[in-house]
Order: structure tokens, then sequence, then C-alpha cells
């Protein structure tokens, strides 16, 4: 009965975030607490959450088990399920239960989970999802159901394990920002097709491609980036060795581009007095010869923003 009447206070209720305490800024003991869901989310959501539109759970250990209630949750337009051991069999329980029941959600979060792979089926449960966050798995391959997400418009896959870049993804026409930073990329050398996807994400105004180069291949820029005439930033910092005269072709974009860079980036192609120009204390470090339309700027990361 308390637990009924508890529910029912909680009508109405359109946020919920959950997250276990953690140890006080002067204590360096955590504190004696064994993480778990509120029982709420093992009832029916009838009673307490028919208005429910923004779920977030940190740092609760699911693992294999999947409260019921989750994909239930009708009215749930964010759910972010952030640090929570989810292994396959969870993702693949929430994602048999969103295709009956939660059409309209637009925001899923399944970061830090250390997923090594996703569910092969009911992807057409998320035709309306417009944001996607994989990052910080142990992801290898992103399944061919993943095609059918064309209203997405952000791609989150930073911090995995991915070698290549799928060509199915090329359906998400829509899509505005990706991020595949710190990935096995070696340089996009075993996706030779990402010129084709480029050409496909014509809406893209923001890719972050940190850290994808490695010895077996530095970073080369396809020619096709020039046709994202939307593209506002481009990140490569961190990379083993990038491409100097392919980011020379950027120099066609016809809208303004942010390429923000690391320090001591090696830069093939650029003469060891043009690295040492790439100082972190220098704003504006350079710029792309260009049109009088085109303002094409070097970044340094951590120097500070301005236009």
């Amino acid at each position: 009965m308390p637990l009924l009447m508890c529910c029912n206070n909680l009508t109405g209720l359109k946020k919920l975030a959950i997250q276990p305490p953690t140890a006080s800024a002067g204590s360096s003991r955590w504190p004696s607490f064994n993480p778990c869901l509120p029982a709420c989310l093992w009832l029916h959501p009838k009673p307490w959450a028919s208005k429910l539109t923004s779920l977030e759970v940190h740092n609760v250990p699911l693992t294999a088990t999947l409260p019921p209630t989750i994909p239930r949750l009708v009215q749930l337009k964010t759910l972010a399920l952030v640090a929570c051991c989810l292994q396959p069999s969870a993702v693949e329980q929430l994602f048999k239960g969103l295709a009956k029941g939660a059409p309209r959600l637009q925001v899923l979060i399944l970061s830090q989970n250390d997923l090594w792979q996703l569910p092969q089926e009911d992807w057409h449960a998320l035709l309306e999802l417009q944001e996607l966050d994989l990052s910080s798995n142990q992801l290898i391959l992103l399944p061919a159901g993943m095609s059918q997400l064309t209203t997405l418009t952000a791609l989150h896959l930073q911090h995995n394990q991915l070698p290549s870049v799928p060509a199915h993804l090329s359906t998400l026409w829509n899509l505005s920002h990706l991020d595949l930073s710190h990935n096995w990329l070696s340089g996009l050398r075993d996706t030779p097709h990402f010129s084709a996807l480029l050409s496909s994400w014509r809406q893209l105004r923001v890719l972050r491609l940190e850290n994808v180069s490695d010895k077996r291949g530095g970073l080369k820029l396809p020619a096709e980036l020039q046709q994202c005439e939307g593209l506002r930033e481009l990140t490569l910092g961190h990379q083993f060795s990038l491409d100097w005269s392919s980011l020379q072709l950027l120099s066609c974009c016809k809208v303004s581009l942010c390429i923000r860079l690391s320090c001591g980036l090696c830069i093939a192609g650029m003469s060891r007095c043009c690295c040492h120009w790439l100082c972190p204390r220098t704003c504006q470090v350079g710029q792309l010869e260009a049109a009088s339309k085109v303002v094409t700027m070097y970044w340094v990361e951590g120097a500070g923003s301005g236009e």
C-alpha cells in the first residue's frame, strides 16, 4: 500500500533522473549504498508515468535486466541509460519493447556501457529518433538496421573500436552532427566509400574526426567534403598524421568553416617552420588560400574562440 500511494503521488511527473549518491567532497570513502532503481519502474506505468517524457538513469548497474516499465512509457521522448553496465541482451529487450510502446522517442543515450554489439532488428521502433549517443562503448560494427534512422540529426560514435564506417549509413540524409573521434579508423583507410557517404550527408554541419589515424594510415580528407555546403566545424586534432594537401581542398568551401587542430599535430606536407607556427597561445593560426567570400581558419585546441 505505501508503494502504491507513492506512485500515485508521482502522477503528472514529466521528467525523472535517477543517480546514486556519491561520496562527499571531504570524504575519500564511498557511501555504503547498493545502487538500485526505484520500485515504481517495475510497476505498470499508467498510474504514475502517463505523462513522463524524459527518463535518465546514471551509474545504476542494470546489466542484462531491463525494468519492464521503461519500454512501456508511451510519452517518452528522451531516454538516457548511461554507465549502467548494459549487456546486449538488455538493449535488445529495450528495442523490442520500444517497437510496441514508445514511437515518440527522439533522444536515445546509451553511452559508457561497454557495449560490444547492438540489436540487428527493431530499429524501425525509432522512426522519430533525432539524436543517438553510442559513445564510450566497445562497438566494432554498426548493424544494417541503423539505415532506417532517416530522421536522425546527431550521431555520437566517439570512443569506440570501429575499424570503418559502414556504407548503409548513407540513408541518414538529415545528419547534421557526426562524431567519429577516437575510433580505430586508420585514417579512413578501410572506408573507401566515405566519399559516397559525404555525398549523402548534405546537411552535415559538424564533423569530428579526432584521433582516427595511426601508423597504418594517416588521415587524408576526401574531396567530397566540399559538397557538404553547410559544414561549419571540422575537428581533426590528435592525429598520428594528417595530409596537408587534402586540407587545401577545403579552400573551395562556399561557407565559413572552423577547423580545430591540436598542438603538436604532425601534418604531412608542411615544413618544420609551418608546424612551429601552430602555437597554442595564438588564436588565429593560419588561413587557407581562398576566394573573397570564403573565410576558412585554423584554430588550435585550448586557444579560445572568436571569429
